[in-house]
């Protein structure tokens, strides 16, 4: 990779990914090595990992046990890996499965959250409604 690419080409290996052409006919398009788009198109698709979770819907209550869940599974899968995996790629695993565990405990202590509110609206309502039967 000798020289940085315009915008207007990393667009349009972007836009030839996602429409599925092949590296080699992305590079014979632009003049450019096949080795070359796959480096720009490794690069985007982690920018689109790490930055495309960033439009993310409004959690409801499925959409929270769905992420639960598949993070309950990723621990799992991570700490069978840590058993088998080669001792150089354990510290990497190990970071990713603390880090799992971490977002696990989120979702939970705000689920917590959410249901101490909602027990508290429910007493909180039950109390007006006493205190509105007493003064009657």
């Amino acid at each position: 990779m000798g020289k940085a690419l315009s915008k207007a080409n990393i667009e349009y290996i972007k836009q030839a990914i996602t429409r599925g052409i092949p590296t080699a006919t992305i590079a014979g398009n632009l003049g450019i090595t096949p080795r070359c788009v796959q480096i720009y198109a490794k690069k985007l698709s982690d920018e689109t990992i790490a930055y495309g979770s960033l439009k993310v819907q409004p959690m409801t209550e499925t959409s929270y046990q769905n992420t639960l869940a598949r993070l309950r599974e990723a621990r799992d899968l991570l700490r069978e890996q840590m058993l088998i995996a080669d001792p150089r790629n354990i510290a990497q695993i190990v970071k990713e499965y603390r880090t799992t565990c971490d977002d696990i405990e989120k979702l939970e202590a705000k689920q917590r959250e959410r249901d101490e509110e909602a027990a508290n609206d429910e007493i909180g309502a039950a109390i007006a409604k006493i205190t509105a039967q007493a003064s009657v």
